[in-house]
């Protein structure tokens, strides 16, 4: 088990399992999961919408899958946050009664800044040079 989602009135809960697997427990309604799919990243955390009407499950590559109500992204489609995280992502949270949430995950630092614009006249004179 790799997470737990309350359900809204407090008598009933989903277990997420790595495999893909949600249980559910008290009035907590089984809504899917990918525990059938093959998968290539295990789950790594669940979320319940507020109504008790959908949730979301995170893989570790960044990718959320929505079962029942939970609204964006469709059921088994990759969220618009795929590959954003640079490390293994680790918890999604709904962020409000419209289906939005975010992902957390770790980072190793900020990126690494840009690379500074080339200078002409140096490419010029090198060029020259040769």
């Amino acid at each position: 088990v790799v997470g737990m989602a309350p359900t809204a009135d407090g008598r009933g809960y989903w277990l997420a399992t790595a495999a893909g697997g949600v249980l559910t427990f008290g009035d907590a309604r089984f809504l899917g999961s990918t525990h059938t799919a093959e998968r290539s990243t295990p789950v790594e955390s669940i979320a319940a919408r507020p109504g008790g009407k959908g949730y979301l499950l995170l893989e570790s590559d960044a990718r959320v899958l929505a079962f029942g109500s939970a609204g964006d992204p469709p059921a088994g489609g990759p969220s618009p946050n795929t590959g954003a995280l640079s490390a293994p992502s680790s918890a999604v949270v709904l962020a409000s009664a419209r289906g939005g949430y975010w992902v957390v995950g770790e980072s190793p630092g900020p990126p690494p800044p840009p690379a500074p614009p080339e200078d002409p006249a140096a490419t010029a004179r090198q060029t020259h040079a040769e």
